[in-house]
């Protein structure tokens, strides 16, 4: 599974750049914009193509499932906790709806302790991130976990192949395409090492 989330920098050609990566074979992308409003988030919603909005997830105004033919929902690891045992009813009406519902995580422990079941998740750092200074890898291996664990922080073309031998099951990628200065370029070469890899 390969994964391309939003960034949280303004660009004012994201949607576009978005759908040109949708033309290329993108099949999941991750809308995360912590400080849109719901008015905002329509709005980018409604200038892609609506035969893209089923490879859409949102993670946040989770009432917008209800008027968009999205893919599913994500939860931070912050929503998750506060959610609590309210999740199993999140759980049922989207699988219900044949909607995903994954979320974050950043130690082994916390998905080995999780009693939810998540489509997939990400787990982060795996390397040094990208995008967030600061922000050390922690080389998890996740070869005995059960859950579905895509790789998240530093993914470029050159690890893809460690993530595949640490157990992880697909990756994410935010500032390897975001930071690059050709993101459809990237885009495709991060495909490419993705595709023989996994």
């Amino acid at each position: 599974m390969f994964v391309v989330i939003a960034t949280e920098k303004n660009n004012a050609k994201e949607i576009d750049i978005i759908i040109q990566l949708f033309e290329l074979g993108l099949e999941t992308f991750h809308l995360r914009k912590p400080n849109f409003t719901k008015e905002m988030l329509i709005s980018y919603l409604n200038k892609v193509p609506e035969k893209y909005h089923k490879h859409i997830v949102i993670d946040s105004h989770i009432e917008l499932l209800e008027d968009f033919h999205l893919k599913g929902f994500h939860l931070k690891e912050s929503n998750r906790l506060k959610l609590g045992n309210d999740l199993k009813n999140i759980r049922k009406k989207l699988f219900d709806k044949q909607q995903t519902l994954s979320s974050s995580f950043h130690s082994l422990e916390a998905i080995e302790n999780n009693n939810i079941e998540f489509d997939y998740v990400f787990l982060s750092p795996v390397f040094h991130s990208i995008s967030k200074e600061n922000y050390a890898g922690k080389g998890f291996d996740v070869n005995h976990l059960k859950q579905k664990t895509l790789a998240l922080g530093g993914i470029k073309q050159e690890n893809i192949a460690k993530t595949k031998e640490l157990g992880f099951q697909g990756i994410a990628v935010l500032g390897a395409i975001w930071e690059s200065e050709d993101p459809i370029l990237e885009f495709q070469r991060l495909k490419e090492v993705y595709d023989g890899c996994f």
